[in-house]
């Protein structure tokens, strides 16, 4: 659907955006911002309540198998009609055969349509959207799987296959809630448009809405060895119709993830030399812990659709500029969240929210985003095998580091520019401010069909850049850290990361007369601490073309361009 033209822009806009980390300090305050709750699913489960369904037509119920073929394809203790409940009845349901690999302890069928089950399971078509059932109830579900794994090649180059690993996972209790469906049957030789098949499928159905109990989730023996699981005490998803989708609410969410030596080597191989190194060093509990784990107390999402997409699918016709609400990723709210590394709290956050995330065309027109009341502890991440390590970070208060984060995105199509206002603070140690502007950012020129996606790219101004770094115990802290690990004197690797940036000044002053600037800023600041503010401030916006072309041949002439300042104060 998305052409290599729109893909090309879409990442363009990433690169810019990641050149551009950091601006301009004229508009308000990204921390100022609050973002609204979304629109929760109903706070009870469906299935905290038993349901009856009055005045239900009694069902033949094995005549009813026998007719759709289903007597054949299960196996079950009893199927029955519940006059009580005014259900369809099933019990220790099972696939027939002898390598069954999933069981349902109970299943309960409300307002089952046996004419539309025995038309489909019969091969025929559903022209319309036609009631499957009023609601369905599945109790006790389990189930097995087995987990493909990538084959592994040795220093010979020869391939040795992985045996594939194995999953489990069931469902205290699920419930589906008024599913409708519909189906199309091709004619012979009939040929459906790029993307059609998927419009359809997400046309032909619907339903009100699904809830589940006791989620659980459990793979081991994934590539290398390494385990995976997941639980969830309550998860419901709203209504979904031509691909517009209900709030989704999630409830006692957690996740665990084993590592095995075998599996943190195979990740390590594919990172290069410097693998080593990390893993090596006090940080490798950060990119490769033997065990990390987490919980969400809440999650609620609510505002997904593809609904304008559709019809362009269906056609395969990609969508013009003009086509507006294609999509919509909604917004977000996640409350008490913790992660755990290796059995350590390592960090908890209160309150993460996303706000609802506009689109024109395929490019987001606004993201904001706040995190409070976070809390880390980074001596989770040391470890108990380094204890002067974890003893200089909880003297310095890194054992309780408390910080609240936003993040504010947005683009103007019309303005064609983009900003980036993005703030942290961490209580006692530091504060961070990243700003960015961007200018002449012609979306409608860099995806048109017929258009020089890549010239519009270049096209593309900077328009102001700023990184703010206020110190209070980070600076001290680092060196602290880097002397316990490595047994020297912090003052005196205060002394060398100043002679190493000094002797970068002596070298690069043959290049530019603003480095040296640079460097007695950056000097300044590893012994001192106080505020490091860079920051680009051109006379007038700069092309990421112009940029491009100085390149390696006029180095100089670039960051007298770009008015590229490094200063530090205290």
């Amino acid at each position: 659907m998305l052409n290599n033209t729109l893909k090309s822009a879409l990442l363009g806009a990433a690169a810019v955006l990641a050149l551009s980390a950091c601006g301009s300090d004229d508009e308000g305050s990204a921390a100022d911002l609050s973002v609204s709750k979304p629109a929760a699913v109903s706070k009870s489960s469906p299935l905290d309540k038993p349901f009856m369904l009055k005045d239900a037509e009694p069902v033949d119920v094995p005549a009813l198998l026998t007719s759709t073929g289903l007597a054949d394809m299960l196996e079950y203790s009893s199927a029955e009609f519940d006059s009580k409940l005014g259900a369809t009845v099933l019990t220790n349901v099972k696939p027939a055969g002898e390598n069954e690999m999933m069981s349902i302890g109970r299943i309960e069928i409300y307002g089952l349509n046996d004419d539309a089950i025995t038309t489909l399971t019969s091969g025929g078509s559903l022209a319309q959207m036609t009631d499957m059932f009023e609601k369905v109830r599945v109790f006790d579900l389990a189930a097995d799987f087995p987990i493909p794994n990538e084959p592994t090649w040795n220093a010979e180059g020869e391939m040795t296959e992985t045996a594939p690993g194995k999953g489990k996972f069931s469902i205290a209790a699920m419930e589906f809630d008024g599913l409708k469906l519909k189906s199309k049957t091709l004619a012979e030789g009939e040929m459906e448009a790029e993307g059609a098949d998927i419009a359809n499928k997400l046309k032909s159905m619907s339903f009100n809405g699904m809830a589940m109990k006791g989620l659980l989730v459990d793979m081991s023996g994934v590539q290398g060895g390494q385990a995976i699981g997941m639980t969830a005490d309550d998860m419901r998803f709203g209504s979904y119709s031509n691909g517009k989708f209900g709030g989704f609410f999630a409830k006692g969410f957690g996740y665990n993830v084993t590592q095995t030596d075998e599996s943190i080597e195979q990740a390590m191989s594919s990172m290069g030399g410097g693998a080593a190194m990390i893993m090596n060093s006090p940080l490798k509990n950060l990119i490769f812990p033997k065990n990390a784990s987490g919980t969400i107390g809440e999650m609620t999402w609510d505002g997904f659709s593809v609904a304008g997409l559709l019809p362009y699918l269906e056609s395969g016709e990609t969508p013009p500029v003009s086509a507006k609400d294609l999509i919509s990723v909604g917004g977000m709210e996640i409350l008490d969240q913790t992660s755990m590394v290796n059995g350590k709290k390592a960090a908890s956050v209160e309150r993460t929210a996303i706000s609802p995330i506009e689109f024109y065309h395929f490019m987001p027109k606004q993201i904001k985003m706040v995190s409070e009341g976070e809390t880390m502890d980074f001596t989770a991440y040391v470890g108990d095998e380094n204890p002067e390590i974890s003893s200089v970070l909880k003297k310095n208060g890194f054992d309780k580091v408390e910080s609240e984060s936003s993040f504010v995105y947005t683009f103007d199509p019309k303005a064609k520019s983009i900003t980036l206002r993005s703030e942290s603070d961490a209580d006692n140690l530091f504060g961070m401010n990243l700003n960015a502007d961007v200018g002449n950012f012609d979306y409608d020129a860099m995806v048109a069909e017929d258009g020089d996606g890549e010239a519009a790219m270049m096209a593309t101004t900077i328009k102001g850049l700023s990184l703010k770094l206020e110190d209070e115990k980070l600076v001290d802290t680092i060196f602290a850290v880097v002397g316990a690990a490595n047994g020297t004197d912090p003052a005196q690797l205060r002394q060398q990361a100043s002679g190493i940036v000094t002797l970068g000044a002596i070298q690069g002053g043959q290049i530019s007369k603003r480095i040296p600037d640079y460097a007695t800023a950056v000097s300044t600041f590893l012994n001192e601490g106080g505020t490091l503010e860079i920051k680009v401030a051109p006379a007038e916006p700069v092309t990421v073309g112009s940029l491009a072309a100085m390149g390696e041949q006029n180095p100089a002439g670039m960051l007298d361009t770009l008015n590229l300042t490094v200063k530090q104060s205290n």
